[in-house]
């Protein structure tokens, strides 16, 4: 079963979301599968999927008050594109959104790009 597991983390961090698979190095897929693999990893991971409704009602209730604070919001073109900005947009006055040619992990797949993006909007907002 934990080699059935292996290949199973092994394939899905190649291909999840993804619109660079070969960003996900042999380095970083062990390093997944090591962490998966340990007592409660998927189940530790897989907790945030199950926050979700607890997130989203409180942000329901923050979100009677608008941040004040400048927001960066990201996307990968092939994964959720725009939507943070447009969402973001519904909580803080102040939104800059960038979308990336990527999927869902950005650091993995474009981390110059991102950091080109980060680094200059944390320097004008600090």
């Amino acid at each position: 079963m934990a080699a059935g597991a292996d290949e199973h983390v092994h394939g899905g961090a190649r291909a999840c979301a993804r619109s660079r698979p070969d960003s996900a190095t042999p380095d970083a897929i062990d390093e997944y599968v090591r962490c998966y693999s340990m007592p409660g990893g998927i189940r530790a991971m897989l907790s945030i999927y199950r926050a979700m409704l607890i997130d989203a009602e409180q942000n329901r209730q923050t979100a009677q008050w608008k941040l004040d604070v400048p927001v960066l919001a990201l996307g990968g073109s092939a994964f959720i594109g725009d939507r943070n900005e447009s969402q973001m947009r519904l909580m803080a006055h102040d939104v800059t959104g960038h979308v990336f040619d990527a999927g869902h992990d950005l650091a993995e797949e474009v981390p110059d790009e991102m950091a080109d993006v980060v680094l200059p909007f944390l320097a004008a907002h600090r």
